[in-house]
């Protein structure tokens, strides 16, 4: 009787695994398939500018690139800038706030449930207007679409936006715009390196009412002058907005050509413009040093050596001319003396150009032997012209080959 209750248990067991195994995988294909779910949405940002009471009409694109349909919900928030690095937060519509309390309160959209087909696209109109005691500057909102309607944090109107994507409107409402910006700050990570490989990081404020997209270009010049690579800001690109009363920092990583010879103090002048009523501009300089210290300390340790052999020649040639005139007057003598180096130089100052003295022909292997300090000396002089001239051969071509990257990504 207990052998027959434990095979019916043991049966029960394998029915239930091989029931589980069924459930698997006829449902968890969709199940994975909704942990990676993909949208898209475009535009991503709308810039509009509009005048008090004006109303304002257009749609969005939403596709579903997925292999499956999917029921999707839009819902329209504030949007405010959040720290320096070009992010920003989503803040639900609070209640109880007058209609010009943020531009989320002015858009109409529907927020019912809509169905999007198996790779398919949807549309979604929507309309935005503007009361006509809107104050004048810049408001921000964006329309957020996702699989589930947005959930309100219990302690606070931030939202969770995870699963969801986004277009972002801009809208600047007509009137006393103010649009004020300068450079706070322009630098470099170190004020030395022993490569060209360099971050910038450029801090620019709004003081205005309005957002602002700065424009321009960042070139670097060695300490020849000669241009060494150029960062461009904002090209192309309707990104890269500062929103009224905040500060974005905007960081590149230069990488430079790698030549011994490019070594020096370098120099980096940033230019932008901003604004579209009145285009007005910004300036900031920093600088920089690159040295590579081991190849350095090999050219320094060279030169000094050379500098060590170069004074040695010379005192070896005047001592070797002193030698030779002593001789020449039969002042054996003379070389004890303390204080009469001079006399043999002075008595052997002749004019060559009145001189007749026959001179014996040598062979060349005698001629380097008798002379080979003045030989070494000419050599040693040939090498420093020849560096020199590499030397400003390198650092006065006009163009180098560099990388410019932008290491960080921005929803503004």
């Amino acid at each position: 009787m207990n052998l027959y209750k434990s095979l019916l248990i043991s049966a029960g067991l394998l029915l239930g695994v091989f029931l589980l195994s069924i459930f698997y995988f006829l449902f968890s294909p969709s199940v994975f398939a909704q942990s990676s779910l993909s949208l898209t949405i475009t535009p991503p940002l709308f810039k509009v500018n509009l005048g008090p009471g004006e109303t304002w009409k257009t749609t969005l694109k939403v596709v579903n690139v997925n292999p499956y349909d999917i029921t999707v919900y839009a819902n329209v928030v504030n949007f405010e800038s959040e720290g320096e690095g070009g992010r920003g937060r989503f803040i639900a519509i609070q209640e109880g706030k007058g209609k010009d309390e943020a531009l989320a309160r002015w858009i109409n959209i529907s927020r019912e449930p809509i169905v999007i087909g198996k790779e398919k696209t949807v549309e979604l109109s929507f309309s935005l207007d503007v009361p006509a005691d809107a104050s004048p500057g810049g408001h921000y909102a964006a329309i957020l679409v996702g699989t589930q309607p947005i959930e309100k944090k219990a302690e606070g109107p931030e939202l969770r936006v995870s699963s969801m994507v986004s277009s972002l409107i801009f809208v600047s409402v007509r009137g006393d715009i103010k649009e004020s910006g300068f450079i706070r700050e322009f630098i470099t990570e170190k004020k030395w390196y022993e490569k060209p490989d360099v971050n910038f990081f450029l801090r620019f404020e709004n003081a205005g009412n309005v957002h602002l997209q700065p424009k321009g270009e960042i070139t670097i010049y060695n300490m020849w002058g000669k241009e060494r690579g150029k960062m461009t800001v904002n090209e192309n690109s309707e990104f890269g907005n500062v929103l009224p009363r905040s500060i974005r920092k905007f960081e590149f990583i230069w990488k430079g050509e790698e030549n011994f010879f490019e070594l020096g103090r370098y120099r980096a002048l940033a230019r932008l413009t901003y604004g579209k009523e009145a285009e007005e501009s910004a300036t900031r300089e920093t600088s920089f040093w690159i040295i590579p210290i081991k190849p350095l300390g090999i050219i320094a340790g060279s030169l000094l050596l050379f500098f060590i052999l170069f004074i040695w020649l010379l005192r070896a040639y005047v001592k070797r001319m002193l030698a030779l005139e002593v001789e020449r007057h039969g002042l054996t003598d003379v070389i004890k003396e303390k204080g009469k180096w001079t006399l043999p130089l002075r008595e052997g100052m002749i004019d060559l150009r009145k001189t007749k003295e026959k001179t014996s022909s040598i062979g060349f292997s005698m001629y380097v032997k008798k002379y080979y300090k003045a030989i070494l000396f000419l050599v040693l002089c040939l090498l420093v012209i020849f560096f020199v001239g590499a030397y400003l051969k390198e650092v006065l071509t006009k163009e180098r080959t560099f990388e410019i990257i932008i290491p960080q990504k921005t929803v503004e």
